[in-house]
């Protein structure tokens, strides 16, 4: 390994924290799909957890417009309670999902065949047993559950609350949905070749838009991109090759934190799951011929392809003005 390389991949590996997740407000009623949000200090720790980390896919209440991209959370909790009633049952088994997910573990194969496996999260441990435990102990989603939150719903907890990760996280998220709304509906109505398309015109104007709502620079990056304009930079692949490296080890992803004088750039792991294989898997394999035929057309120097599952793909960067 050229000294260089080694020297990046040694700071990279000192910095790697270990994955948390912080408090985020989600200022909406029921209509939006999401919880109404507590002042910071009447919420409990594990419902901002579950915000955070669950209602950027998960819908926490009923209703809402646009496309559905996952079972909302009350439905997983009925789905877990039927399955594991005793609580110690429950929360382990969703726990343990959460931290691994796989096709032979889910429990909900239909929600897994309509939307696709989600991804790892790159969540502590300790944080997924918190979510679990609450969500077994609360009715999510229901009605009662919804007026048992405070009516302060539009007191948002203020950005310097969280620590850059948690932030960070926030922004990647927040991006992750906004994209995936989309992506999703361009798939229902045109197949994976219609992802495709959608990837080519809308995803940059998306990610930049984002940009603009968070007031940071929100981005995704690959060592083998599909847009020549994504490629990661050396830290950056250096980073995706030490997650790797992890992976190959059965270790965790933790993020990484990189803090400069003006700036604090986050880097999150972006995973592969059966849904992303339909345009980033094997050619003639996963890959239809009719969209990869769209991709040749499109991105004339594709390099995005020939993933299995639960494959590091890429990253989220977001890079924070101090």
């Amino acid at each position: 390994m050229p000294p260089k390389t080694h020297q990046i991949l040694s700071t990279i590996f000192a910095a790697l924290l270990l994955a948390a997740c912080g408090p985020e407000s989600s200022k909406s009623d029921a209509r939006s799909g999401e919880a109404p949000a507590a002042p910071a200090k009447e919420r409990p720790a594990a419902l901002r957890l579950m915000q955070s980390n669950c209602a950027s896919c998960h819908k926490l209440a009923p209703g809402g417009d646009g496309p559905v991209i996952a079972p909302g959370m009350g439905e997983v909790r009925e789905a877990y309670l039927a399955a594991f009633p005793e609580r110690e049952d429950f929360v382990k088994a969703v726990t343990e999902f959460s931290k691994n997910p796989t096709k032979e573990a889910a429990l909900m194969k239909q929600a897994v065949a309509k939307y696709g496996l989600m991804p790892k999260l790159g969540v502590a441990e300790r944080d997924l047993k918190a979510i679990s435990e609450y969500l077994y102990e609360n009715e999510v989603g229901t009605e009662a559950w919804l007026h048992s939150l405070s009516a302060e719903s539009d007191v948002p907890e203020s950005e310097e609350d969280l620590s850059y990760e948690e932030r960070g996280r926030k922004y990647a998220l927040g991006t992750k949905q906004a994209l995936g709304s989309e992506l999703m509906a361009a798939v229902q109505e045109r197949g994976a070749a219609g992802a495709v398309d959608f990837c080519n015109i809308r995803a940059l104007p998306i990610t930049d838009s984002m940009s603009t709502k968070y007031g940071a620079v929100v981005r995704r990056v690959s060592d083998r991109p599909r847009n020549p304009g994504n490629r990661a930079n050396p830290e950056e692949a250096a980073y995706i090759e030490a997650l790797k490296a992890a992976k190959a080890k059965g270790e965790g992803l933790p993020p990484l934190i990189s803090e400069k004088a003006a700036s604090v750039t986050a880097y999150y792991a972006i995973e592969t799951n059966d849904m992303c294989l339909k345009c980033h898997g094997g050619k003639d394999i996963q890959i239809a011929p009719e969209t990869q035929a769209v991709i040749n057309q499109r991105y004339p120097k594709d390099l995005a392809y020939g993933y299995d599952v639960n494959e590091i793909r890429g990253l989220f960067v977001v890079e924070m003005p101090r």
